[in-house]
């Protein structure tokens, strides 16, 4: 309803009128600059990753003209669950606050990337750069012991926001002679996850077992005494 104002001779809208023509400016305003109204503003992971990076590739393969390339996107406080960034670059990139459960970041490049309470929580780190690379020792190298190898390796260098954990074998444990699997904890201040790698001691010649120190038995034997 439009009623008369008698002191100042302009016409006031009823509050009825009144509500829906100020949401239809601002419906309208919403659309001119481009906010995000409605199911418009719900986003995928991979939607939001193509927007932001050079080049996302949703299913990367080895060679680098299929990996993502999103080295300094600002990805900070993102839901990036389940997302494949495995073989991405993501230097310099800002994940802080991202939540990355499930995330597949093998082989990822996280040079200088900001990890600041990040969500890692059942993040699978193996083969990223947060874990050791594998080790291969040769036993002959190794002061040509029979049963095994003291391998040490460097603590990698982390992005800002992480820290490297313990290790369930630590750098110059003796392995033995054979295929051995090393888990590594990584954690930001709101979460933990983990790592694997592998130390591989191969084996020198089939020697048989070591002599007993002091006897002279098998000598004794060869001689036929």
């Amino acid at each position: 309803m439009t009623t008369l104002d008698s002191r100042s001779g302009w016409t006031r809208l009823g509050s009825a009128r009144l509500a829906a023509l100020v949401g239809g400016i601002t419906l309208a305003a919403s659309m001119t600059f481009g906010t995000a109204v409605g199911p418009a503003s719900a986003e995928t992971a991979a939607e939001f990753l193509a927007s932001r990076c050079a080049n996302y590739i949703a299913n990367p393969q080895p060679y680098e003209a299929a990996r993502s390339h999103c080295d300094g996107a600002d990805l900070s406080g993102v839901d990036l669950s389940g997302v494949d960034l495995s073989w991405a670059f993501l230097t310099e990139a800002n994940l802080a606050n991202a939540t990355l459960t499930g995330a597949n970041m093998d082989s990822a490049y996280l040079g200088q990337a900001n990890l600041t309470g990040a969500n890692l929580t059942d993040l699978n780190l193996t083969g990223s750069a947060l874990v050791p690379a594998d080790i291969t020792v040769d036993v002959m190298d190794a002061g040509w012991s029979y049963d095994g190898a003291y391998v040490t390796w460097a603590t990698p260098s982390m992005p800002t926001g992480v820290e490297f954990g313990a290790c369930d074998y630590p750098s110059g444990t003796k392995f033995p002679t054979e295929l051995t699997v090393v888990k590594c904890d990584v954690a930001t201040s709101s979460s933990g996850s983990y790592g694997y790698f592998t130390v591989y001691v191969i084996p020198g010649p089939n020697w048989g077992e070591p002599p007993v120190t002091g006897s002279l038995g098998s000598l004794n034997s060869f001689f036929g005494s």
